[in-house]
């Protein structure tokens, strides 16, 4: 289902919510396979840091 928007649809999505304070951070995953989607998922986690730091 390539080329119908779905890319700048949720860009959008996600930039309107953090403008509007809705979200506090926005994680972008190309999810070519199942194994890039749990390894970026788990690198953003390191990047954030431990449970209750925030």
């Amino acid at each position: 289902m390539g080329g119908v928007g779905k890319s700048q649809l949720a860009a959008d999505y996600a930039r309107t919510a953090l403008a509007e304070r809705a979200v506090d951070v926005v994680v972008w995953v190309t999810a070519t396979d199942r194994a890039a989607v749990i390894g970026r998922l788990a690198q953003a986690a390191r990047c954030a840091g431990p449970a209750g730091s925030g």
